[in-house]
């Protein structure tokens, strides 16, 4: 049995693979798609330069896709009520019903679109292991 070291005593720089979406017109020619990709590859390098990321050029972008178009949006918060709150109104006759509504949305498939959606990936590399983590109102509001 051999052992490897995993983790490295040295903090050297961290190679990390970075995704980014583009939208474009449906069906284009390559000659478009690749002048579509080209200026997304440089607004992407150019943000991620901002956040302290150097790109390696060795390794090139990926493009995967068409995808569906979704439109960013945000989801209606579900109300919330407690059982306790519930027990006056139930017994006065009220009644609580599912709204029904639900973050999912029906989809047309890539034929039907008025737009299709590419992904672009690439490897960047950042002196340090970046990790996410919550804010504290956004820890309160998950344990609510």
């Amino acid at each position: 049995m051999t052992v490897e070291l995993i983790l490295r005593p040295d903090l050297g720089k961290r190679p990390l693979r970075l995704k980014c979406r583009f939208k474009i017109g449906p069906q284009p020619s390559p000659r478009q798609l690749e002048l579509a990709k080209n200026h997304c590859a440089d607004l992407f390098m150019q943000e991620m330069a901002k956040q302290g990321f150097t790109y390696m050029s060795e390794y090139r972008f990926r493009i995967t896709g068409p995808y569906v178009f979704v439109e960013p949006g945000t989801l209606p918060a579900p109300r919330r009520i407690r059982a306790r709150a519930m027990l006056p109104h139930v017994a006065q006759g009220a009644r609580f019903l599912d709204e029904g509504a639900t973050g999912a949305q029906e989809m047309p498939t890539i034929q039907y679109t008025e737009y299709w959606e590419y992904e672009l990936s690439a490897v960047f590399l950042h002196d340090t292991i970046l990790g996410e983590y919550a804010l504290p109102h956004e820890e309160k509001e998950a344990f609510r």
